[in-house]
This record gives C-alpha cells, structure tokens and sequence, in this order.
C-alpha cells in the first residue's frame, strides 16, 4: 500500500496513477508498481473496475518478480507533507490489518479484510468476474 499523509489526513492508497501515452491499464499497473514500490511485476488478472465520476481506476492481481520493496524513485515519492499530493510511503500490511485502516477504496478493502483463506476465496472469484464499483 501507499500510505499518504497530508495536512488534515492519513490514509492508504493502492499504487498507481494515471496511463501515460500508448499505455493500457495493465501497462501503467506494472510500470507504477516500480515507480512507487521498487518492485518488478506481473499481471495476473484484472480484479477490480472502480468508477469516479468520469475516470475508471483498474485494481490487478500481480506476481512480484524482482525488485526491492521500498525503493521506488517515481517524482511523487519526494513529496512533502506540504506539497499539493503530500507524501507517499510504501507500506507491507498484512490482510487482518486492512480491516482497521483508511483504505481506497473503501469497498475492496472490505472485501479482502479478513485471513489469507477468506483473501484466497475472493481473489478466485474476482478472478473470474472482477468487481464493478461506482464511487460517488
């Protein structure tokens, strides 16, 4: 996860951002995966779709192939508490954690919160039809 920190909140945030020219989702996923983690990835599967007023965020099962955590360099892990974005900090949490933090969207944190086998039953069924989620 990414943990962010601004002036008035702290929450976590899946790594990604926007496509750049020529990229498809999956593309963006695996390059913002190094930019904001440091780790090589791979896509498995598409999970989510989550709707935001007129832009689509896309959430992917991926396989880490190399890398390591923590080392992204992408421009926004120099940001400060006071920049427009605020900081960024890559964070490992485990599933019985994602219960009890400010996670975004709040409805894929809800689905996988819980242990490994209750995350293991949902990744399969996501798997085979991902999950459609329009956010006010």
């Amino acid at each position: 996860m990414i943990e962010r920190r601004r002036v008035d909140a702290i929450y976590f945030l899946f790594p990604g951002g926007g496509c750049e020219a020529g990229e498809t989702a999956g593309d963006a996923a695996v390059r913002e995966g190094y930019e904001e983690l440091g780790l090589h990835l791979r896509l498995r599967g598409l999970l989510a779709v989550v709707t935001f007023g007129h832009s689509e965020q896309h959430y992917f099962d991926v396989d880490v192939l190399s890398g390591r955590f923590g080392t992204g360099t992408g421009p926004e892990m120099a940001n400060t508490l006071t920049s427009a974005g605020g900081t960024h900090r890559p964070v490992w949490l485990e599933l019985d954690e994602l219960a009890g933090i400010d996670l975004r969207p709040a409805a894929i944190r809800d689905r996988f919160a819980g242990d490994r086998a209750h995350a293991a039953r949902v990744l399969a069924e996501l798997t085979e039809s991902p999950l459609r989620i329009h956010e006010p």
